[in-house]
Formats: structure tokens, C-alpha cells, sequence
């Protein structure tokens, strides 16, 4: 395999694709379940060091602040910032940022659509909407992983 100069190589694109993933990943889990994970803040840190990424070090700041925090502080630092309802200041649904209200149902359909195009559907334990903030990071992390296998098995399905 030939490489021009300036070209990475393809073991480096799958293991951005790969660090991709992960920072996808630890942004789903911030939205859908907090920041409850002990090593959120390595894996991000990862992902950093290989993507070079300088717009996630206030959210790497952030988690190292609450780092020491209790897990109930966490929780209600979440709920601060989304509240409890779609009516809150900042929801984490997508289509709660648009000004069509009569279209939601359509978007709403739509995304879901789009998730079973490619062969994903969301559990049933989750108990979210699919334009949920948490979701969507979550796909483009499965989107990451499927990029990765793709250029580590070229031509393969």
C-alpha cells in the first residue's frame, strides 16, 4: 500500500474512526444517563490525544472539576441543565429547537426512519425519543465503529 506524502495512513483513519466512536459514546452517556462513568474522562482524553481535538477541553475541564462530586450531585446538575420536561429551558431533544411545532410528529418519524435504514432501532429499556441529544451521539458512535470496520475490511459488507 502506498501512502502520499500528507496522506495518513490507514491504520491512523481507523483508529481516528475508533476515537470518534468513543468521544460519540461518552457524549451519548453524558446525555442519557450523566456523568456517572469513572474513566468518561479517560476515554475522552483518548479521544483527544487522537483526534487533536481543541473544542472538547471545556467539557474535559468540566468532567475533571466533577470528578470529586457524589453521584447525587452529578444527577442534579443534569436535571438543572435539561430539566424534567420537554418545556424546559434546555431540552435535549433536537426537534424541541425548531419553530414547527406541526412538523415534530413528521421529523420525529423521519429520524426513526432513518435509524432502521441503517439497521438500528432504539431499546426498549432506554425510554427516549429518538431525537434525543444522548441518541443521536449514539448513532454517530455506531456510525464511527462501522467507518472503522469498513477500513480495516475494505470491500466487505
Amino acid at each position: 500500500m502506498f501512502e502520499t506524502a500528507g496522506t495518513p495512513m490507514r491504520s491512523d483513519l481507523i483508529h481516528q474512526a475508533r476515537a470518534r466512536a468513543d468521544l460519540y459514546h461518552a457524549i451519548a452517556e453524558i446525555f442519557l444517563s450523566g456523568i456517572e462513568s469513572d474513566d468518561l474522562l479517560e476515554r475522552l482524553t483518548t479521544a483527544n490525544n487522537i483526534l487533536n481535538i481543541s473544542s472538547t477541553q471545556p467539557l474535559m475541564a468540566e468532567l475533571e472539576r466533577l470528578a470529586g462530586e457524589s453521584a447525587e450531585q452529578k444527577a442534579r446538575l443534569s436535571m438543572n441543565t435539561f430539566g424534567p420536561t420537554v418545556g424546559s429551558l434546555y431540552p435535549p431533544y433536537s426537534t424541541e429547537y425548531t419553530n414547527e411545532m406541526f412538523r415534530k410528529e413528521q421529523e420525529l418519524a423521519d429520524i426513526a426512519g432513518f435509524y432502521h435504514a441503517w439497521g438500528v432501532m432504539l431499546t426498549d429499556e432506554l425510554h427516549e425519543r429518538c431525537d434525543h441529544f444522548g441518541v443521536e451521539a449514539d448513532f454517530l458512535a455506531y456510525l464511527s465503529v462501522r467507518e472503522a470496520y469498513a477500513r480495516l475490511h475494505p470491500g466487505q459488507p
